[in-house]
């Protein structure tokens, strides 16, 4: 997600793939501080969240988990790595 795209990508796009049957859909927002990951599982009237557990997320497409880590490197620019389980 981008400063540019939160409406689209919260609102309208969400929608438009709710519709289109895409049974889920992530969202990544590194914008801030701490990276927010989130997976969202579609149901009759919309996305839902899918609960984290123990900062994992399980993904009903994928038959796995997911986290997203964040760390910083030598030159203090962060880096961010999705770990599967």
């Amino acid at each position: 997600m981008s400063p540019n795209s939160v409406d689209k990508d919260t609102g309208w796009l969400m929608s438009a793939y709710q519709r289109a049957g895409i049974p889920e859909y992530w969202l990544v927002d590194a914008r801030s501080g701490d990276v927010r990951f989130e997976i969202y599982k579609r149901g009759k009237k919309g996305y839902r969240g899918i609960e984290a557990q123990d900062g994992w997320i399980r993904s009903p497409v994928l038959s796995r988990s997911f986290r997203m880590r964040q760390t910083t490197d030598e030159s203090g620019d962060r880096e961010y790595t999705l770990e599967v389980k």
